[in-house]
This record gives structure tokens, C-alpha cells and sequence, in this order.
């Protein structure tokens, strides 16, 4: 998924970014399996309850596999992606790993 999203190996017709997309959200649903939870820190009942979470982490790849699912590139104009520390260049990055985007 990393090495795709980084653009190494080829590019990705529209399919394919979908694949991606489903593969990266599997790999981080069992990563946040493995993750502890308030339970499995003893003390269950305290006021404040834990919950570790990946989405930090996740992040940058969410932005990338949003912009590698656009149906087209004007679709980019209606994405946040500020908000989630993307930059104009990470926007032009993703576009070009879609083959069958125009360059």
C-alpha cells in the first residue's frame, strides 16, 4: 500500500486505487485490533476511559487514497485537504500516480 501511495511501482488505473484503498483500511482495522483497550488495562471503570487509535497515523495515507479515488482531478477542489496537512504538492503527487488521469 506504502510503496503505491509513494509512487513506486506503477501507476493506478481507477480499479486498482479502489483495491488500495480497501487493502489500507483491512491493515489498519487489524492494526488497530492489536491495539490495547481500557479492558486489557486492568481497571476498567476508571472516569477516563482509554482508546488508543491509529487515525493520526493514518492520515497522510487517508488523504492520499482520497485523492487516488477521485472519480476525475476537478474532483480535488472538493476535498478538505488542509485540514489534514496536505499540501498542493501532495495533492499533484497523488494525481499523478492515476493512469488514467491526464498528465
Amino acid at each position: 500500500v506504502a510503496l503505491v501511495v509513494a509512487g513506486r511501482g506503477p501507476g493506478l488505473s481507477a480499479y486498482g486505487a479502489l483495491v488500495v484503498k480497501r487493502d489500507a483500511r483491512a491493515l489498519q482495522a487489524r492494526l488497530g485490533q492489536l491495539l490495547p483497550d481500557e479492558e486489557s488495562l486492568g481497571e476498567a471503570g476508571d472516569a477516563v476511559a482509554f482508546r488508543a487509535t491509529l487515525r493520526p497515523e493514518f492520515a497522510p495515507l487517508a488523504v492520499a487514497l482520497s485523492i487516488l479515488t477521485l472519480e476525475s482531478p476537478a474532483d480535488a477542489r472538493t476535498l478538505h485537504l488542509a485540514g489534514a496537512g496536505a499540501t498542493r504538492g501532495d495533492l499533484q503527487a497523488a494525481l499523478l500516480r492515476r493512469r488514467d488521469f491526464d498528465r
